[in-house]
């Protein structure tokens, strides 16, 4: 038995349909539909409600955001490598008594505390670093 659809010459398989003719009327009602019925794609530049614009607009900001985040953490980073740079200079000198601005001082033992590190190694060494630091004399000179 061909199908009954007029100018198809496959094997009917059911309802007296070929398997394309008979899946295009399980999608949509009609065999001789060519396509699956649905709305039509949206622009998402020209919604109607604006929602996308609104969304991508917040999606941009938020992604600023991020970008300014990430680089305040990459300059904290590079200003931290840096003071423990600085110090271990400073403790490799044979001078022991070390003059210093407040400020400064603040920012060293914040940069050398070990609880700013979570690898063990280097969790050690700057231990060890903060045990020498503040084991020196330190000549603190106002801001």
């Amino acid at each position: 038995m061909r199908c009954k659809i007029e100018g198809c010459a496959r094997e009917a398989n059911a309802m007296g349909l070929c398997f394309k003719h008979y899946m295009r009327q399980r999608r949509t009602g009609n065999p001789a539909v060519r396509s699956k019925p649905g709305p039509k794609p949206v622009d998402p530049s020209t919604d109607e409600t604006g929602e996308n614009a609104a969304l991508r607009q917040e999606n941009a900001a938020l992604h600023q955001e991020i970008i300014r985040g990430s680089e305040e953490i990459a300059r904290w980073h590079r200003l931290a490598v840096e003071y423990r740079t600085r110090l271990y200079r400073i403790l490799e000198a044979p001078r022991r008594t070390l003059i210093v601005s407040a400020t400064d001082r603040r920012k060293i033992v914040r940069c050398l505390h070990p609880d700013t590190e979570t690898d063990p190694v280097k969790k050690k060494r700057l231990d060890e670093a903060f045990r020498i630091f503040n084991g020196l004399r330190i000549q603190v000179e106002p801001d």
